[in-house]
């Protein structure tokens, strides 16, 4: 599985995403992906200021905002990027790509 993050974008979820890698070859894996973070991002906006989250390639897991974390959550070891804005955590993730609306939808069951 490649990498994921998803993040606010106004009121609702966006995702970005090694598309090519993630969307084409493992569609499934890419939405339980997103159902997974979604979790971790409500999990966590409660002890910080969530800007974003994600998973790299070798599946090590990113929490984008300011604030404190526990250093692992299930068993998955948490690195929280201290962010400020929308801005800092567009230059993590600029080589992703937008994933596509209909697939962004799949997870949530509908609107995301």
């Amino acid at each position: 599985m490649g990498a994921l993050t998803l993040y606010r974008e106004g009121d609702r979820l966006a995702a970005r995403a090694d598309i090519d890698h993630v969307n084409h070859r493992c569609r499934k894996g890419l939405i339980n992906n997103i159902r997974s973070l979604r979790r971790l991002f409500g999990y966590v906006s409660r002890s910080c200021k969530v800007l974003g989250v994600g998973k790299t390639y070798d599946d090590d897991l990113y929490v984008y905002g300011v604030g404190r974390l526990p250093e692992a959550i299930e068993g998955f070891r948490l690195t929280l990027i201290q962010v400020e804005d929308m801005e800092s955590l567009e230059r993590f993730n600029r080589h992703l790509e937008p994933v596509p609306e209909e697939v962004l939808g799949r997870p949530f069951g509908g609107e995301p």
